[in-house]
C-alpha cells in the first residue's frame, strides 16, 4: 500500500509526537492486499526546530505517521490528529474479541494501541503492539508501529530493528526507509541514512518529508547547495511545509543572502506567526541587510 508520513523534531518548538499506521477497510494498489485490511493514507505532520541567531541549526529527524484520509491535514506544527478506528477504543477487548480471527484480533490490538500511543501512555501501547505482532507476525504496519513506539521509549536500537524488519516485510513502505534514515541520521550514520532517504524519495517522488530529512542529511555532510535545493524541493511539493522553508532560511542565513532569508523567514511566519525563533531571525537578517553598504 503506498504509505504517507510526517515529520517531529528533537530541539526547540517539538510538535507533539505523531501516530503510527492504522487497520482501516480500503485498498491502495502500490503493493498487493495483505491477511489483514490496507489502509487509506495521507501525508501528515512535519518537523521544525528554532536556530541561534546567524547560524543554521538542525530540524531533528523525521518520524512518519500515517492517518485515515478522511481526516484533514494540519498544517500548523506538523502534528497529526489521533488515528480513526471502526469501533470505539477501549482499553480491554470484549469477550467477542476472543472469538475473532487472528486478523480480526490484530487489527483491534493496533487500534488500540494507537489510542494508546496517542494518550502517551507508550509501555501499553508497546504491549498491546507486541500482542498484535503474535498474531501477525508478517504484517508490516506491526513492526513500523513499534519502531514508533520504541523511538518514544528512547529504545533506539530496538527501534532500528523494528524499521528494518517492517522493510524486509514491504521494501517499499517510504515511511519506514524516512524513520530508519532519521534514527541513523541521529546515530551519526550519515550514508546509511542517505541511503534510506534516497530510498524514500524514489519510491514516493512527492514525498516532501523525505526531501527535507534528505537536505538535513546533506548539510550535515557539508553539502550546503545540495541541501538547500532538497529543502527547496520540499516547499515547492507542500506549501504549507513551514519546517521545510525554516531550513531552508536557514540556510540562506549562512551564506549571507539576506534577501533570500528575509523572504523565507516571512513565509514561515504567515504559516506560523508566533514562532519566535523564525520571528528573531527575520530581525537579524533584516540588520544585517541594513548594514551592506549601498
Amino acid at each position: 500500500m503506498r504509505k504517507a508520513g510526517g515529520n517531529p523534531c528533537n530541539l526547540e518548538a517539538k510538535p507533539g509526537f505523531p501516530m503510527p499506521a492504522k487497520m482501516n477497510p480500503a485498498k491502495q494498489k502500490s503493493k498487493e492486499a495483505k491477511a489483514i485490511q490496507s489502509k487509506p493514507v495521507k501525508r501528515n505532520s512535519k518537523s521544525m526546530v528554532g536556530p541561534a541567531l546567524g547560524i543554521l541549526l538542525a530540524i531533528g529527524a523525521t518520524i512518519v505517521l500515517l492517518l485515515p484520509a478522511s481526516l484533514d491535514r494540519l498544517t500548523a506544527g506538523r502534528t497529526s490528529k489521533p488515528p480513526a478506528y471502526r469501533a470505539s477504543p477501549t482499553n480491554s477487548l470484549s469477550p467477542q474479541t476472543a472469538e475473532k480471527s487472528a486478523k480480526e484480533k490484530g487489527a483491534e490490538l493496533i487500534n488500540r494501541g494507537n489510542e494508546l500511543l496517542r494518550q502517551n501512555r507508550n509501555d501499553e501501547a508497546l504491549q498491546a503492539y507486541e500482542e498484535a505482532r503474535t498474531l501477525l507476525p508478517q504484517d508490516e504496519d506491526v513492526y513500523y508501529n513499534l519502531g514508533i513506539v520504541l523511538t518514544r521509549l528512547g529504545r533506539t536500537e530496538d527501534a532500528i530493528k523494528a524499521y528494518q524488519r517492517a522493510l524486509e516485510l514491504f521494501p517499499d513502505y517510504a515511511e519506514a526507509h524516512n524513520n530508519l534514515g532519521n534514527l541513523l541520521l541521529r546515530a551519526g550514520n550519515l550514508n546509511d541514512a542517505l541511503v534510506h532517504f534516497n530510498a524514500a524519495i524514489a519510491i514516493l517522488p512527492d514525498y516532501a518529508v523525505a526531501y527535507n530529512s534528505l537536505g538535513i542529511a546533506l548539510r550535515e555532510l557539508g553539502l550546503i547547495p545540495q541541501a538547500a535545493e532538497a529543502f527547496l524541493k520540499a516547499s515547492s511539493l507542500d506549501t504549507n511545509y513551514w519546517q521545510a522553508r525554516f531550513n531552508l532560511a536557514g540556510i540562506y542565513m549562512s551564506q549571507s543572502k539576506w534577501d533570500e532569508a528575509i523572504g523565507a523567514y516571512r513565509e514561515v511566519l504567515r504559516l506560523q506567526p508566533e514562532f519566535t525563533p523564525a520571528q528573531d531571525n527575520l530581525r537579524q537578517a533584516m540588520e544585517k541587510k541594513s548594514e551592506q553598504p549601498r
